[in-house]
């Protein structure tokens, strides 16, 4: 099976759409010209050459059809300015690609497209995600041109020269993304499409596919046990870029019971497959110590690991309140994070359900723990050989030691980001402190139960990894200690300390 290292895509259609496509529509009625004179001199003319600027774009125009004495040149510019404006990106583009871009993935585009239609990739900030870029009034030639994806390749690296079919090419014409460049040697994935061979209907379904296969990694009619109940899934529901987190995607799930009832939950494709196990242990321990959290559930097709996760109950956090039970149920989550070294202790990860003494928060996303103690990893051949880093010894690795993730200062920041402009009330503080108190002792009674999930976890196989990217490591027995550092210490101290 062909390891996929790049994925190309086309440009209009795919990863950006033009909301007012009024220079295009409006210019042949303009200009006294036939649909088919418009489409002809793009192809042979303004496709193929490169213009330094919008207006000798639209003077090429008006010098092949005439109007410049009476306006037309103008009218044309504001037209194009107004086109050009309209450009936005495809729901999902730029998670997307970032997200392939962070595993690891070499990026390619090839467009049939003019010179100005440069200027929104480059407004939408997508132009710095792609390692080559190749526009066809750049290259003096048009899709389905063999050449030009034969010359992305070669920009793309002298792996993918010598084995072409370890690209994809994704875009919504059959002909130029997925005939054409198959012809080159890569594959091709059409977008937009159902019921053909290598398709799938909306660009952000890439996210959801094994790009080596190209087979879903959670397909319609999966079923899964969720809560302790038996659901299927139904369809999948992608999210704005503006609700996926930093590094993973996330989307929703329509899922179906038994009795046809509907429900909702999220999956979650990570970043660093190895994060699922963090998450999944966090909850177990969040559990024990009744601090709440979204059941969840591992899935997939065994191809890569997939993280499902109940819909929060309530609403999520908008704003900070100033309500006593807001403030404790603050503080019963900032003790957990204290506890467990979460460093992803944010608002936009809180929900609220309830009103009044009754309100209660639930937090989401909790693969940012378990790690305070960031290791300097320099030298070290493979940080994810738990064995082999425990062989440096303590001595070695306290040295290595370069800073605490739970600094002070980390902890008080996220106490203001929560409380917002109530960070002052004293009221508030004696809420907060109420909720600490209450989490942090409750770990402290159930001491044994939180040792023994650790001390099970860092002795199975395979390892946990904790942390991303610079620091991410094996989790050690000197985290474990560092945890029952924290959850040994007196509350009062604690909060006292950090607040």
């Amino acid at each position: 099976m062909t390891r996929t290292r790049a994925v190309v895509f086309d440009l209009y259609g795919t990863l950006l759409e033009i909301g007012r496509p009024v220079f295009q529509e409006r210019l042949p009625r303009i200009e006294g010209i036939s649909r088919r004179q418009w489409v002809e001199f793009q192809r042979e003319d303004l496709l193929v050459r490169p213009y330094v600027s919008r207006e000798a774009f639209v003077d090429a125009i008006v010098a092949r059809f005439g109007g410049g004495a009476d306006g037309h040149r103008a009218t044309l510019l504001d037209l194009l300015e107004v086109e050009l404006a309209s450009v936005h990106a495809v729901e999902g583009a730029g998670s997307l690609l970032a997200f392939l871009r962070r595993r690891g993935l070499r990026l390619g585009l090839i467009t049939n497209s003019a010179s100005p239609y440069r200027e929104p990739l480059e407004r939408l900030g997508l132009a710095e995600l792609f390692d080559a870029v190749l526009f066809s009034c750049d290259a003096g030639a048009r899709k389905p041109e063999e050449r030009l994806y034969r010359d992305t390749l070669a920009r793309l690296g002298e792996a993918l020269t010598a084995d072409p079919a370890a690209a994809l090419m994704v875009g919504d014409s059959l002909g130029n993304d997925v005939r054409a460049p198959g012809r080159a040697g890569m594959r091709g994935l059409l977008i937009g499409a159902s019921g053909t061979a290598r398709a799938v209907p909306r660009l952000a379904d890439l996210g959801w596919l094994d790009l080596d296969t190209l087979e879903p990694l959670l397909p319609e009619g999966a079923e899964m046990v969720l809560a302790g109940e038996r659901l299927s899934v139904e369809r999948r529901e992608s999210l704005d870029d503006a609700d996926q987190g930093r590094y993973n995607l996330v989307a929703r799930l329509r899922l179906r019971t038994a009795r046809g009832l509907e429900k909702v939950a999220y999956v979650k494709r990570f970043l660093l497959p190895e994060s699922i196990e963090v998450e999944r242990l966090m909850a177990r321990l969040l559990d024990e110590i009744h601090v709440g959290s979204c059941p969840n559930v591992l899935v997939g097709t065994g191809l890569e690991p997939l993280l499902v996760v109940a819909e929060a109950p309530g609403v999520k956090l908008e704003a900070a309140r100033g309500e006593p039970a807001y403030a404790r149920e603050v503080g019963r989550h900032a003790a957990a994070a204290y506890l467990f070294a979460n460093a992803d202790l944010r608002p936009r990860n809180a929900f609220l359900d309830g009103e009044g003494a009754g309100l209660r928060m639930t937090m989401v996303d909790y693969e940012h723990c378990l790690l305070n103690l960031a290791i300097d990893l320099e030298g070290i051949p493979d940080p994810l050989d738990r064995d082999a880093l425990e062989a440096l010894g303590r001595v070695e690795l306290e040295r290595r030691v370069a800073r605490r993730v739970l600094a002070d200062a980390h902890m008080r920041r996220a106490y203001r980001a929560f409380l917002g402009p109530h960070a002052k009330d004293a009221g508030l503080a004696r809420a907060f402190r109420a909720g600490w108190m209450e989490v942090h002792g409750k770990a402290r009674v159930l001491r044994q139960v939180v040792v023994d999930l650790l001390e099970a976890r860092l002795a199975a196989d395979p390892p946990l990894v904790v942390g991303t990217h610079a620091y991410r490591r094996a989790f050690l027995r000197l985290d474990l200690e560092d945890v029952l550092s924290r959850l040994d210490e007196d509350p009062d101290r604690a909060c006292d300390r950090c607040f």
